[in-house]
């Protein structure tokens, strides 16, 4: 069982437990994607980025290429990068949002993890081209306003940046923009 995220004894037992109900379930049938996206999940909030990303990879096969479990996969790309640096998985998380923005370009999610892989990636004016999209297309995103907000600042687009901010603090986002357009 991985390491789980959680300090609560309790909620980490519960955690626990959920984990191997869903490992099990993936033992009885390994063609259910949903199983496979529940372990990414465990594996991300663990903070174990290839098994997150290995788990997602058999959702999208057993889903045949499901955009739901495309973006599972290319967000677990994307956050183990994130963790690791590894340009593998950035690389990975870059080509699966090419991927679903070519199936919906009008999907706000999808824009908004193209747009952060780029900017990742070092395409920074790219990047906030696929940002912008994802926050006109979904205005109440506030996880998109901060990703914006972080590619405007290393922009030097200065106003931008501090009005993308304020539009995401108003939206409840609350963590600092830095690190990466996470």
């Amino acid at each position: 069982v991985a390491k789980l995220a959680s300090t609560d004894p309790v909620w980490a037992d519960r955690q626990a437990a959920a984990l191997r109900a869903y490992q099990r379930a993936v033992s009885w049938d390994s063609q259910q994607p949903m199983y496979w996206v529940e372990l990414a999940r465990f594996a991300l909030v663990s903070g174990s980025s290839d098994e997150a990303v290995a788990a997602a990879r058999r959702a999208v096969r057993a889903s045949d290429g499901d955009p739901f479990m495309l973006e599972v996969l290319g967000s677990a790309a994307l956050d183990g990068y994130y963790r690791s640096r590894d340009v593998g998985l950035l690389d990975t998380a870059r080509q699966t949002f090419e991927r679903l923005v070519r199936l919906d370009g009008r999907n706000a999610s999808f824009r908004l993890g193209l747009g952060a892989a780029l900017a990742a990636g070092g395409e920074l004016e790219r990047g906030l081209g696929e940002l912008r999209t994802g926050t006109e297309l979904a205005p109440q995103r506030g996880d998109g306003w901060r990703k914006r907000a972080v590619v405007e600042d290393a922009l030097l687009l200065c106003a931008d940046a501090s009005a993308s901010w304020e539009r995401a603090v108003g939206l409840g986002e609350d963590r600092p923009p830095s690190g990466g357009a996470r």
